[in-house]
Order: structure tokens, then C-alpha cells, then sequence
């Protein structure tokens, strides 16, 4: 591959040039999605049965011929007007054709309804059944995760005709699609098309192996890299006494939808930016209070907006804070071996830390007179710094999550190695005009992305596995070997029974019951999230499980009630418990917060004496292995 120009204009994008920006990230946006769907549409036209490796051979074909569009474009020495409408196409193929291909058979989307999903399914459905802002859990709280990326999914279904945890799926792999366009866009303002298309095909191969299960996330960490190479160059800028507002504004806005849809990502853009422009007053020869004065205008610009947006998911919570809400966040305690050791990719032996190594020596050789350079390896270096930063939360009884920002420094990293091979490339070409160096990068270049995008099956194998085994609330499988024995089966009888006993529909009715796949199909509230960090910090997690456990002392359906009349929270009308094989008691399964042990909690029993529920004040219906309990 190689590059017929500099790779890189230093100046800060014109505000023609971001407005063109916008307009891109629009068009980009609606192709992407129309090509996601209509893709989708294709790959479940034909069938095959699972497990089979005919998908995986569709896959391999398939990115093969997309990948050799993309490198053909880039080795184009001019860049024509029609190749990016087709750029936008190929890459939202690209993005979804693995992924379409490797589910193709289930409903589900990687990970079933398993573990984190079990709550993302749940509050997409939540959004889904009204475009009011709402809790995934309770309903007796102000929304307190981010509900960007949800409440848009949930138009995406209304306007499809679909129930929620059937949109889960299309949805996010138009996520993955938008994505990499947004990612194109984002590096066509910074370097050459020719070179953008190239670093999008790789960041959206990154985002196929290793961000997929969290789409939502993964559109903010495409995008950083871009925008943190945007925010060295208006800083830059400000040292000439430019007025870069128009990047200022692009960057207060993506700000505020990371804050929308994804705080950890939010706050960690922000405290890049904020480093960004201590180091460029730093670096700043004479006049450091001068540009420091300078900075304080696109600074608000940024910070404002950033808020304005942010608080369009955010304002309800902060007003219930602000008014002495009393809360306790565990979303954060969950401490895995991915957050215990400091990442290093560039030291694995393979074609990702290949590329890694690339990427570092390039930032460090380049560093001096390349923005590009700066802003990438701040990227690197913030994500480092949020590992320390996490360690020290310990103190304070909680982590940040690092682990969430390895994919981050794989991508940044990754494309900047790219970047090096470009330059190493362009230099090649002009000293050894007898060798084929420009086929030859190609080549590589093809051979490299090709080999990574095959990861796919591997990587989401146990994913895959889940997609295809967990129980619809239909009944069944997508892999058709369903078995009456898993208690999910029986989830439509369930919310049948309820409506018949309560003469209610679901977002009427607060439950306790720890089946996801009941609650990820109907938008049933809950009485207590599956775990304390999947829930809200003003319910108060620790004491409705203690009521819990209260509960289930109770031998007489008076002493119940009265036990459950006492309770915090709203009470729960509906109880829906696993008999067990005796049939003279029922329980539920509760996970007790165990940080710092990992795992970060520890599943137990509460079990019921069937004598609670004899009588007024409870009707008890069985459905399957399933009791029904309702309070009249």
C-alpha cells in the first residue's frame, strides 16, 4: 500500500470541511443501515443447519472480495467522487457479513441472554414498549444507565414492526455497520481517502473480533482515535491564534453522545481531551499563558455542548441526585484479570500484535512531527493512565472498568501502525523504484486483514454457542433441540398465566423472578435486578434483597403479606419462583455482591415455603416447573 502524498495536512479541519463532515456522517449513516438490513435480509434467505462451517466459507469468500475492493480504491492515485458512496457500502458489508453469517439460524444475537446481555435485551425492550425514558428495572427510579443507544433501538424496532429482544440482533449489527462508516468519515477529514478507507476496513475488522458483543460501545471507540487527532490540531491551532470553533463544536458533540449512550467511554474521552490540552499549553514555547487563555473558549464550547447533549438521558437522574436521592453505585465494582495486568498487544505473537509493534515504533519516531502521532499515542498513553487510575479506585472500594479500554488501545495502536507501513511503503517506492513495492504492500496489506477478519469464528464461539442454545420466549431454539427440561421453555405459558390471573399487561406489573429470557420478551418491571450491578443505585439493591430473604420466613400468606407491605421499593404483585422436585417449596436464585472476589458474585437460593402462598391474600397457579404467585 502506498501513498502518492503526505499522508497527513497538519491544519485544522475548515469549517467547510466539517460541515461537509456532517453531512457525510448523515448519508454514511442511512447507507449503512439500508446495506446492514438488506444484507441481513439476504443471509437468512438461504438455510443451513447448526453447527455447519458453509457460513464460515461464505464468510471467508465474501470479506475476500470486499477487502480487495477496499485496497483497490486505496491504491487508487486520485480518488473518484462515486468511491465513497461504494466505500460506505463495503464497509457496512464488511461489518455485517461475519457476524449475519455466524447467527445465521437464531433470533438471538452473540451471547443469547446470557450474563450482560440479560440485561442490554431486557432494557432495549423497555425502550422499545415506549419512547419514555424509564429504568430497565424499576419502575419506581429514575433511568440511570445510558439509554442512547437503547432508546434509539427501540425506534429502529417500532419502525421495523418488531418486539425488542427480536430487534437486539439486526440492530446492533447495524450498529457495527454505522460504525465503520462514521469511522471513514471521521479519518477522511484528517488524512487521504485513500488512507482513511484502509484504517476504517481495520478498525471495523477490530470491531467485528473484538467489540461486537457490545455495539454500543464499540461505535465510541471507533470513532475516538479519529477525533482525538481532530482535537490535537484544533489545539495546535490555537497556538497560531486560529478560532477553531467549528471542531470544537464537533467534538463538544461527540462528547455529548458518548455521554448519552456509554459513561465510562464519556469520561475517559474527556479526561484525553483535558490531557490534550495541559500537554499542548506545556509544549507551547513562550506563550504558554497566551494559549492557555485561548484554549478556555473552544474548552467551553466543548463542555457545554457535551453537557447539553448528555443531559437529554441524563437530567432526570441528576434532578432526583440534586434533590438528596440517597445512592450507592456497584456498577463498577467488578474487578476481572483483564483490569489486573497492564495490556500489552504489541508483544503478542501474532498479526494484531504485528501490527501493534508497527504502530508503536511509528508514534515514537513520528512524535516529533506528527499531529497524527501526538494525538494517537495519547490515546495509548490515556488508556494506560485509566488502568493506574482504576487500581487506585480500589482504595475507594470500586475499579473503572479498565478492561473496557483494551479494544481501545488494540485499535489505536493498530491503526497507527498502519500509518507506519504507509509512510515505510511511500518511502520504498521512491528509493527502490525497481522492486514492486507497491503490489507488494497490497498484497500484505490484503493478507493482513484477511487473517484477522477469519478470527471471527473462534473469537465468538462460546457467543455463537449461546445465541443458538438459549430458549426463546417462543419456545425453542435456533438450534432446534430444545428440551423440556430448561424451565425458559415454558416463558410464554408464564406471561400468559400472569395476564389471566392480573387481567394486566406487563409494564403494568413489577415482578420478582430472575429469568431473563421472561423479562427480555415482555417489559415486565422488576423488584430486583439480577445482580447489584447490573441495577440502579437509588434502589437501594442491598435492602430489597434482605427483603427478600425476609420473605421467605414466612409460613402463612398474612405473615407474607405483611413481611412484603414492609418492604422499600414498590412490592411486587407477581412472584414467579422454580418448584422444586418435592413440590413443597419454591425458590428463586439471588447473586449476593462478592468484591473483590472474582467472580464479583455469588449465586444462592431463597427458598418459599408452599404454605405462604395457601390462600388470601395470593393466588398460586403452576406452570411447567414454574409458580405463579400473584397478590390480589
Amino acid at each position: 500500500m502506498t501513498v502518492a502524498a503526505s499522508t497527513e495536512d497538519a491544519r485544522v479541519p475548515s469549517g467547510r470541511t466539517l460541515r461537509r463532515l456532517g453531512v457525510e456522517l448523515l448519508l454514511g449513516a442511512i447507507v449503512a443501515a439500508v446495506v446492514s438490513l438488506g444484507l441481513q435480509w439476504l443471509v437468512g434467505r438461504f438455510w443451513t443447519p447448526y453447527p455447519s462451517n458453509v457460513p464460515i466459507a461464505w464468510m471467508t469468500l465474501g470479506c475476500a472480495a470486499l477487502l480487495a475492493v477496499g485496497l483497490w480504491l486505496a491504491a487508487a492515485r486520485r480518488w473518484p467522487g462515486w468511491a465513497t458512496p461504494l466505500s460506505w457500502a463495503g464497509l457496512s458489508a464488511l461489518a455485517t457479513l461475519p457476524i449475519a453469517l455466524l447467527l445465521k439460524g437464531t433470533r438471538y444475537y452473540l451471547g443469547g441472554v446470557e450474563i450482560d446481555q440479560s440485561f442490554r435485551a431486557p432494557y432495549l425492550t423497555r425502550l422499545t414498549e415506549s419512547a419514555a425514558l424509564a429504568d430497565m428495572n424499576y419502575t419506581d427510579v429514575p433511568p440511570y444507565y445510558p439509554a442512547g443507544w437503547f432508546w434509539l433501538g427501540g425506534r429502529f424496532a417500532n419502525a421495523l414492526g418488531l418486539e425488542g429482544w427480536q430487534a437486539f440482533k439486526p440492530w446492533s449489527m447495524v450498529t457495527l455497520a454505522v460504525s465503520g462508516v462514521l469511522c471513514f468519515a471521521l479519518w477522511s477529514v484528517l488524512v487521504r481517502r485513500q488512507v482513511a478507507v484502509v484504517l476504517a476496513m481495520l478498525t471495523t475488522i477490530v470491531g467485528v473480533l473484538h467489540g461486537a458483543g457490545e455495539p454500543y460501545s464499540w461505535v465510541i471507540v471507533a470513532t475516538i482515535p479519529p477525533l482525538a487527532v481532530l482535537a490535537w490540531r484544533m489545539l495546535c491551532s490555537l497556538r497560531t491564534g486560529e478560532r477553531p470553533i467549528g471542531a470544537a463544536v464537533v467534538l463538544g458533540l461527540a462528547l455529548g453522545a458518548f455521554g448519552a449512550t456509554y459513561t465510562l467511554l464519556a469520561g475517559f474521552f474527556a479526561l484525553l481531551l483535558v490531557l490534550l490540552a495541559v500537554a499542548n499549553v506545556v509544549v507551547t514555547q513562550g506563550e504558554r499563558i497566551l494559549v492557555a487563555r485561548r484554549t478556555l473558549v473552544p474548552a467551553a464550547v466543548v463542555a457545554a455542548l457535551g453537557i447539553a447533549v448528555a443531559l437529554l438521558v441524563w437530567a432526570p437522574y441528576l434532578v432526583a441526585v440534586i434533590s438528596g436521592r440517597p445512592t450507592h453505585n456497584a456498577a463498577a465494582r467488578f474487578l476481572p484479570e483483564a483490569s489486573i495486568y497492564l495490556p500489552t498487544p504489541m508483544l503478542e505473537f501474532s498479526v494484531t500484535g504485528a501490527l501493534c509493534l508497527a504502530g508503536v515504533v511509528w508514534i515514537v519516531v513520528a512524535a516529533r512531527r506528527s499531529v497524527i502521532a501526538v494525538g494517537l499515542g495519547a490515546v495509548a498513553a490515556t488508556c494506560y493512565l485509566w488502568y493506574a487510575l482504576s487500581t487506585l479506585a480500589l482504595v475507594a472500594d470500586t475499579t473503572l472498568l479498565a478492561f473496557r479500554t483494551q479494544v481501545l488501545l488494540i485499535v489505536v495502536l493498530a491503526c497507527a501502525g498502519v500509518l507506519g507501513i504507509a509512510k515505510l511503503a511511500r518511502f520504498g517506492v521512491r528509493r527502490l523504484p525497481a522492486l514492486p513495492v507497491r503490489t507488494l504492500g497490497l498484497l500484505l496489506a490484503f493478507g493482513v486483514l484477511l487473517s484477522l477478519v477469519q478470527q471471527a469464528p473462534s473469537l465468538h464461539e462460546d457467543g455463537v454457542k449461546a445465541a443458538f442454545t438459549d430458549a426463546y420466549p417462543t419456545g425453542g431454539n435456533g438450534a432446534n433441540a430444545s428440551s423440556k427440561d430448561d424451565p425458559d421453555q415454558y416463558v410464554s405459558q408464564v406471561d400468559s398465566e400472569i395476564r389471566r390471573l392480573t387481567g394486566k399487561r406487563p409494564d403494568e406489573l413489577v415482578l420478582l423472578s430472575n429469568s431473563s429470557v421472561l423479562l427480555t420478551a415482555f417489559p415486565y418491571w422488576t423488584y430486583l435486578s439480577g445482580i447489584s450491578q447490573y441495577g440502579n443505585p437509588m434502589a437501594d439493591f442491598n435492602a430489597r434483597e434482605a427483603a427478600v430473604n425476609r420473605w421467605a420466613t414466612a409460613t402463612t400468606p398474612d405473615r407474607l403479606a405483611a413481611e412484603m407491605d414492609r418492604s422499600p421499593g414498590t412490592r411486587p404483585t407477581v412472584l414467579v419462583l422454580l418448584r422444586d422436585p418435592g413440590g413443597e417449596t419454591a425458590f428463586i436464585s439471588l447473586i449476593r455482591d462478592a468484591f473483590p472476589a472474582d467472580p464479583n458474585g455469588r449465586m444462592y437460593p431463597v427458598t418459599f415455603p408452599m404454605s405462604a402462598f395457601a390462600g388470601p391474600p395470593f393466588t398460586r397457579s403452576d406452570v411447567g416447573p414454574f409458580t405463579v404467585v400473584v397478590r390480589r
